[in-house]
């Protein structure tokens, strides 16, 4: 789990919008974060009964609101509490957010500010494409840092068990600093495939990748493709079809 602090200006426009799309949608309990957030006497939420997609977004929406949130009880019946800190405020300029180092057959980061920062620009890919990636990647997106490959060629060097290499890499994995900057949406097309993806600067990641004897890599955030991905060609800033205005980091 890592942590970094954003300006509330490159958050706002995606939680705001991202919640009414939810309310809209009649996705559970959107409509009572919604009343949560405006309501001052009060200070804490219980949400029963959500799906496990709804309970991953009210959970990284209400992270970006700087509210906090955990869920507890049974697999088959999860409850999402959520609290205002003694401080909160609604407006304020920054916001803390958290990302995670994941081992998921690959190694990657993914979480809230990832997801939010996949919704850029969104409006740009078909729906078609959209719908693919939410379908592989579970309504999620994330940062593959190490491949599927890439970990089983590590490990093959190494006489440890799956479950030790994976936490060891994890571990080190942690210390990488989670300053990754957003180029802006990038596009390839290869035979009959397209994709559509963020193209990520991070070089820190890439001198972790140099320590563990790994080639750099050209790293994004897929957030539409068809009929399949596309892997193996470098997803850099000579594919972007909508440059970042700014230099924020991201």
């Amino acid at each position: 789990r890592t942590a970094r602090v954003v300006s509330c200006s490159e958050i706002s426009r995606y939680r705001d919008s991202k919640l009414q799309e939810m309310i809209a949608s009649g996705s559970s309990g959107s409509k009572e974060l919604h009343e949560f957030l405006y309501n001052a006497e009060e200070t804490s939420l219980e949400l029963p009964n959500l799906t496990g997609n709804e309970r991953v977004q009210i959970h990284n929406l209400s992270e970006m609101y700087s509210l906090q949130s955990q869920s507890s009880g049974p697999k088959s019946a999860r409850i999402l509490s959520i609290t205002k800190p003694n401080d909160w405020d609604l407006d304020v300029d920054t916001v803390e957010v958290h990302d995670n180092y994941v081992y998921k057959g690959y190694m990657g980061l993914q979480g809230s500010f990832v997801a939010c920062v996949a919704q850029r620009d969104l409006e740009q890919v078909p729906s078609q494409m959209k719908n693919a990636q939410q379908a592989r990647d579970n309504y999620s997106y994330h940062i593959t840092i190490i491949n599927k490959s890439e970990l089983a060629s590590l490990r093959s060097k190494q006489e440890k068990n799956a479950k030790t290499f994976a936490k060891e890499l994890l571990h080190q994995l942690a210390q990488v600093p989670n300053n990754w900057q957003d180029k802006g949406l990038g596009y390839l097309k290869k035979e009959k495939n397209q994709a559509y993806y963020r193209v990520i600067d991070w070089p820190a990641a890439n001198d972790f990748r140099t320590s563990l004897g790994l080639s750099e890599h050209t790293f994004h955030i897929t957030v539409g493709f068809y009929p399949s991905d596309i892997h193996n060609i470098a997803k850099d800033e000579s594919t972007l079809v909508i440059k970042r205005q700014d230099d924020i980091t991201a």
